[in-house]
């Protein structure tokens, strides 16, 4: 008998506040709609109040996991308190990666200096207790290589827009490469060039929801049950069946996340 393979959604946001009527119902669709690992990275310098909700639904949910770090954005905020309380978050038993975290010149909420530093201290707490990490880049990619390669730690780029100069410096470090719904947008062939550049036993795809919403449901409040419309753009893209790559993304969540060989 053959095995059936199931979806994945390696990073969406379950804490944002566009979940905050229906988060048990988001996660009910997710499993009916053909869903199996799900990962909801949180920073908990935002909202604590939004944060407990998901974790105990979590704690509930077959093969629901978490990771915890301070988003570039809000590393203005990293200081002692906050990297004892990261410390503290890391052993849930739900917990399985360190993010998201990284660099982010674009919008510069936090200034350079303070990125730098909270990026380069919870790299070294996930290198410290065996995590991988899940890294968000934007307009930050000659700085981000210097801090981030070479350092003999795994993890994840994630909702990848480099490009692939970049990419194959992440892949020969061992990072696996996650794609988002923008693999689906009209005018996204940048991303699609990276996307095939990428090996299959190193790729993932999310849906990075309430964001981002693939193609035919752009506009719309993005959930995981959509990961489905980028599986099926990949599919063609990559002249692959669907359950060839559910299967082959399932094992490559399970190596990165669970740490299963």
């Amino acid at each position: 008998m053959n095995k059936k393979g199931y979806y994945a959604d390696p990073h969406f946001h379950l804490e944002s506040k566009k979940f905050s009527e229906d988060r048990e119902e988001v996660i009910i669709r997710a499993k009916e709609s053909g869903l199996n690992y799900l990962l909801s990275p949180m920073d908990f310098t935002e909202d604590e109040n939004e944060l407990e909700p998901v974790i105990s639904i979590a704690e509930r949910t077959e093969n629901y996991f978490l990771s915890f770090g301070v988003h570039p954005h809000n590393s203005k905020f990293w200081n002692g308190k906050t990297e004892e309380e990261l410390l503290n978050l890391i052993k849930n038993r739900k917990n399985v990666a360190v993010g998201e975290i990284g660099l982010d010149y674009y919008y510069n909420l936090s200034p350079k200096e303070d990125q730098i530093s909270a990026f380069k201290a919870q790299i070294a707490i996930a290198k410290e207790f065996g995590f991988p990490v899940i890294i968000h880049l934007r307009d930050a990619f000659d700085d981000a290589a210097k801090i981030l390669f070479d350092k003999n730690i795994k993890g994840v780029l994630h909702s990848y827009t480099g490009d692939t100069e970049f990419l194959r410096e992440g892949l020969k470090n061992n990072f696996f490469v996650s794609f988002s719904g923008m693999l689906t947008f009209k005018k996204a062939e940048n991303i699609r060039e990276s996307f095939l550049e990428t090996p299959i036993d190193r790729l993932l795809l999310e849906t990075d929801s309430p964001y981002l919403a693939p193609v035919p449901m752009r506009g719309k409040r993005n959930e995981p049950s959509f990961v489905r419309y980028t599986y099926k753009k990949a599919s063609e893209l990559l002249n692959l069946e669907e359950e060839v790559l559910k299967l082959k993304l399932e094992e490559n969540f399970e190596r990165i996340f669970l740490q299963k060989s």
